[in-house]
């Protein structure tokens, strides 16, 4: 007795198929039309995968790139903020720098004003 075709090793079924486009196009005329229309996108993925799993990846590095790109933008926008900050605490350090010297001077004045109390203070 010859088993069932479906009743064999998975194994053997699979090597001895073939693609599933020559399959259908073999049977084709002779299924039913809604069956013909269920199995034909297999046929057609089957005979443009490579195009497909192709534009997949082209559609994968587009968004990559996109990605890339507007964390590029970020980093650039992050660089202006931290050189904007930068260039303020460059123009405190002047300003404090100025204040400073300011104070300094007076003291001076004072010191020798103080100098010249003490001195009258003293005769």
């Amino acid at each position: 007795m010859i088993d069932h075709p479906l009743e064999l090793n998975i194994t053997i079924l699979i090597e001895h198929a073939g693609s599933v486009s020559e399959i259908f196009n073999q049977i084709k005329d002779d299924l039913p039309s809604s069956l013909k229309e269920m199995i034909q996108p297999a046929a057609y993925l089957e005979d443009n995968g490579p195009k497909l799993f192709s534009a997949q990846s082209r559609l994968v590095a587009r968004e990559t790139q996109k990605n890339s790109t507007v964390a590029e933008g970020q980093s650039i926008q992050e660089i202006i903020s931290v050189k904007k900050i930068v260039d303020l605490l460059t123009e405190s350090v002047g300003e404090i720098n100025k204040e400073l010297a300011t104070l300094n001077e007076e003291r001076i004045l004072l010191l020798a004003r103080v100098k010249v109390i003490n001195e009258t203070m003293l005769l």
